[in-house]
């Protein structure tokens, strides 16, 4: 047995009762066991609070969305997914890895270090700035909008100010500063329902859209300096620093590269091959399917990433770290997602008006695809962890190709419907290579996720036939009308 200040713990590391002395009085069993279960406790707190704040910043992104398409028509939300497309596009085809060396490197929260990571941030992003004037003919003559001619090039507005946020909020995920965070995202997530809303009312135009989206940038960059104790960050290049950022980076900047176009190329040719009020319906049922993955992806990159990149384990040992855990919480998220799937129809029809209702069609595809987005998700994060980004990489590259290869000849020849099976079944091919790759390495978990994905698959149907039983959802036949005008 071993003393610590918990009390005597037995070989097997359980609490033992020993009879006190007068120099060593020990704890009541019921204390040493609160004690032993703080670790467990602490993580369910972080995920808490990472799970409230992204629910609480999806309710005022889905109330800002309500309102804007209210206000707005859905060709100008058609032309913002393009725009946010290329920004996006543009950020990931130079990202070298400035939050994932922080976060991952040894060193990551010495002054030195972080300064030139920020150094580098800045640096790239006065270049993304650049080019964005150097693209804005091209993206004109590809999709033939006026408007693009001026957005395009104020675009460089966003990446400057993106590359002037300080590395506040990096440092808080290394650190495990989940709370502080939170009601930072929070707080963001505020001002920018009141900046977007605000404008709409203003100016029902896309410039409402445009100018709410460099506002909302700036409140960021300004949060992430306050955020940042005074005195520390400065300008600054150091060579060896700048090496270890450099060689890691690398593997990023291709991961990057490949899931941007994996992630991406459905909203660029559907910007080219179908009508802008489409596209638009189209973007509304992705900001909705898009939550849960990113809510998983938000718990993966602040409490898993780091975790798995701070313990150091690899093989069978992280398996069995992993395997309880990513269980529980999978199953959590199987049982929300399969309520939201069978009933997501009925929450376009509430929300928006009759332009929106083929939304209704897409959106319970597109959800229940997610469902391998997120064991997609949590692959990245134990690959990312274990320091192994080629192999996310090739997973990517591989939906790319599904991608690039079946929407064309799905919307060719049946199309918008078949087009939309064609994506929801992108993130399987995914998800397969990443199997493929942690099973080799020993962090395989595909008996875990099969049970879990044949438990979703039966949790659908049961909650649609009682949804449909009680009259929350209507008929099948009926949600397949939703989609009669993408037909063909």
């Amino acid at each position: 047995m071993i003393q610590d200040q918990r009390g005597t713990i037995g070989s097997d590391g359980a609490a033992e009762i020993v009879a006190p002395s007068a120099d060593d009085t020990l704890p009541p069993r019921w204390f040493g066991r609160i004690l032993a279960r703080i670790p467990r406790l602490a993580a369910l707190q972080q995920v808490g609070w990472v799970t409230g704040s992204y629910a609480f910043s999806q309710v005022t992104r889905l109330a800002t969305n309500v309102v804007l398409a209210k206000l707005l028509a859905p060709q100008l939300f058609g032309i913002m997914l393009i725009i946010n497309t290329l920004r996006t596009g543009l950020e990931l085809l130079s990202d070298i890895g400035i939050s994932h060396n922080i976060i991952s490197n040894p060193r990551g929260d010495e002054p030195t270090f972080f300064n030139t990571a920020f150094t580098l941030q800045v640096i790239r992003g006065f270049a993304l700035g650049a080019l964005a004037l150097v693209f804005a003919g091209p993206v004109v003559r590809i999709y033939d909008r006026p408007e693009l001619s001026v957005l395009v090039p104020l675009m460089s507005i966003l990446f400057i100010l993106s590359g002037l946020q300080a590395p506040s909020r990096f440092l808080m995920v290394k650190h495990g500063e989940v709370k502080a965070y939170a009601l930072s995202d929070i707080f963001l997530g505020i001002g920018s329902f009141a900046l977007n809303v605000g404008l709409a009312l203003y100016t029902p135009t896309i410039w409402a859209l445009f100018i709410g989206l460099i506002l909302t940038s700036t409140l960021q960059t300004v949060v992430t300096h306050v955020l940042m104790p005074r005195g520390v960050l400065k300008f600054q290049l150091d060579r060896a620093c700048i090496g270890q950022i450099t060689s890691f980076g690398k593997w990023v900047f291709l991961s990057s590269l490949i899931y941007f176009l994996a992630m991406n190329y459905d909203r660029l040719y559907f910007a080219k091959a179908v009508p802008f009020a489409v596209l638009g319906i189209y973007g509304v049922a992705r900001t909705f399917s898009d939550a849960a993955a990113q809510l998983v992806q938000r718990i993966g990159d602040m409490i898993i990433y780091p975790k798995i990149a701070a313990t150091q384990q690899d093989g069978p040992a992280l398996r069995q770290f992993l395997a309880p855990a990513r269980g529980r919480m999978l199953m959590l998220i199987a049982i929300g997602l399969s309520i939201v799937v069978a009933g997501s129809d009925r929450i376009i029809i509430l929300l928006y008006d009759q332009r929106y209702h083929a939304a209704a069609f897409m959106l319970p595809v597109l959800l229940a695809s997610i469902w391998f987005s997120i064991l997609a998700t949590l692959g990245d994060s134990v690959l990312m962890g274990t320091r192994r980004p080629a192999h996310t990489a090739r997973a990517n590259f591989a939906k790319f190709v599904f991608t690039c290869a079946g929407l064309p000849l799905a919307l060719h020849y049946d199309g918008m419907v078949a087009a939309l099976f064609v994506i929801a079944s992108a993130d399987i091919v995914r998800y397969a290579l990443q199997t493929m790759s942690q099973r080799a390495q020993g962090v395989s978990f595909i008996r875990q996720d099969a049970v879990l994905t044949l438990a979703i698959m039966a949790m659908i149907v049961v909650w649609r036939i009682l949804f449909t039983a009680v009259g929350l959802v209507p008929s099948l036949s009926v949600w397949w009308g939703y989609g009669a005008g993408l037909h063909g």
